[in-house]
């Protein structure tokens, strides 16, 4: 798959291509995509000194809906703790030998202290955890 997506032609040439055989000049092009770039550098710089309150960006139908009380859906998974600890552990853990992106690797010290703290764990590492479990 890796081949095939390597030897695969960028959509921005095939867009390109497409464009000038329906007449747009290239001096427009080069300019739309200097025009995108810049707006992309500028989104990019702004968005080191962005603050924002969760607030914001709830409208006024979600601030009608009530808080609903999940605990009391929970069920006993029959896992015990010490187990879902030790499996936990296991799938936190990036194989030595590779070469990650610094993301994933981001991505998997923070399931690992969430898992070590016991608190924070999101929603991947949550199904991460129920599938080693049926797995183990």
């Amino acid at each position: 798959m890796y081949k095939v997506i390597a030897n695969h032609t960028p959509a921005r040439d095939i867009y390109r291509k497409q464009l000038i055989s329906e007449g747009i000049a290239e001096e427009k092009i080069v300019a739309l995509e200097e025009n995108c770039k810049k707006a992309m550098e500028d989104a990019y710089t702004n968005s080191k000194s962005l603050t924002f309150k969760a607030e914001n960006w709830v409208t006024e139908e979600w601030s009608a809906i009530k808080e609903v009380d999940y605990a009391k859906y929970y069920k006993d998974t029959g896992v015990e703790l010490s187990k879902l600890r030790e499996i936990g552990r296991r799938i936190t853990k990036l194989p030595k030998d590779g070469n990650f992106h610094p993301q994933i690797v981001k991505v998997f010290k923070a399931r690992e202290k969430s898992i070590e703290e016991e608190k924070g764990i999101d929603w991947g590492t949550g199904e991460a955890l129920a599938f080693a479990s049926l797995i183990d």
